[in-house]
């Protein structure tokens, strides 16, 4: 196993630059603005990677709405649970997975990514 952080999608994909200053080679990508999940920041997140040498293991897709992270308010808010933001943030993740080979996929082998086919 390999030792890497949470990494912010920023920069329209120009983001890993910090991380492969710290020596590290892996990253959790982590986004909470649906407005990214394009073809265009995936392919931007691909050359990226490979530039820096910085392979992406896993995407944290966020959704819209209220969100409270605690053990209050939390298990009413987050998620897919309240039934008044269930559709549209089903839609919002649906648009990460939608991706043409899209972030998630394109997690297992960035090089490969960088055909045409995207």
């Amino acid at each position: 196993m390999e030792i890497g952080v949470i990494n912010s999608l920023t920069n329209g994909g120009r983001c890993f630059d910090h991380v492969a200053q710290f020596g590290l080679k892996v990253c959790q990508l982590a986004c909470w603005d649906t407005s990214l999940a394009t073809r265009e920041v995936a392919q931007v997140v691909v050359e990226e990677s490979v530039k820096t040498g910085v392979r992406v293991c896993a995407v944290w897709a966020g959704w819209s709405g209220p969100a409270e992270w605690n053990f209050t308010r939390g298990p009413i808010t987050l998620g897919l649970v309240p039934r008044e933001y269930r559709a549209q943030r089903v839609e919002e993740l649906k648009r990460w997975a939608d991706l043409p080979r899209g972030l998630v996929h394109l997690l297992s082998s960035p090089t490969a990514a960088l055909s045409p086919r995207i």
